[in-house]
């Protein structure tokens, strides 16, 4: 078990949240200190005055986290306090925060920032926002010089592209795909064979940035997958199937325009 967190949590079965927070955890340095949006990590994580973390930890109102991750590092440089600050947000980050991503580079503060993405985890029918903005390319954009994103459901590669964070002199981001199966509406025993579809399926692209340029990337769209994707979750049960290939046909656009933008 990691040193980071200890048993206690109040997480509900299968969340894939717990799932992506726990091994971001198991690979940061252990004299880190997070910065995390008050979401569902603090429903579950604290219950004051207690709390299943081990290591230092600043819960803040979601419109604030960025500036205030900024505020710290830059108490630390200036105290020369040798400590890494983790940014870790949840699905409000995309509606409240991302503005201010260029802010973290602009200020050349060296935060890593993950993103635990459930795309919008209790809304019922397909919410067009889940297509969302390719926020990895984005923040390439912004001079980011690494930013990336995995899934739940390939540990191994969340692994190693948050140990490259840790090692990074520089900002960086991560957007982490997982799942909500209450809100997602899944048995709490496919929490990650639903994330595995959305990623086979181009749902999810699972790519890579390195210095500006693309090193990994897959933005092949398979239909079926898809739409078994969206048939296994309840929250899509109204989906008529002219809707679903819809959506498929809106995937594929998508993410042809990217690999067209990213050459």
């Amino acid at each position: 078990m990691s040193v980071s967190y200890s048993s206690g949590h109040k997480a509900c079965s299968g969340c894939g949240l717990m799932i992506g927070f726990k091994q971001i955890l198991n690979n940061l340095n252990p004299n880190s200190v997070l910065v995390l949006s008050s979401g569902c990590l603090k429903q579950v994580l604290t219950d004051y005055p207690l709390t299943s973390l081990n290591i230092s930890a600043i819960f803040c109102d979601k419109k604030n986290v960025l500036s205030t991750a900024v505020g710290v590092y830059d108490i630390f440089k200036k105290d020369r306090v040798n400590k890494d600050v983790v940014v870790i947000l949840e699905d409000d980050f995309f509606e409240s925060e991302f503005e201010n991503i260029d802010f973290v580079f602009n200020q050349k503060c060296r935060l890593k920032v993950f993103v635990l993405d459930t795309t919008g985890q209790t809304s019922k029918g397909f919410n067009f926002k889940d297509f969302r903005n390719f926020y990895p390319l984005i923040c390439t954009s912004f001079g980011f010089k690494y930013s990336a994103s995995s899934s739940i459901s390939d540990l191994s590669d969340l692994t190693e592209k948050v140990k490259k964070m840790v090692l990074s002199p520089t900002p960086c981001f991560l957007q982490v795909y997982t799942s909500c199966p209450v809100g997602w509406g899944v048995d709490f025993e496919k929490s990650v064979s639903i994330i595995k579809k959305g990623v086979d399926s181009g749902f999810f692209p699972v790519v890579e940035f390195e210095n500006g340029k693309l090193s990994r990337g897959n933005f092949l769209v398979k239909e079926d997958i898809f739409s078994e994707f969206l048939s296994l979750q309840t929250r899509f049960k109204d989906l008529k199937p002219e809707e679903k290939s819809y959506l498929s046909r809106k995937l594929v656009h998508k993410n042809s325009v990217l690999r067209r933008d990213l050459g």
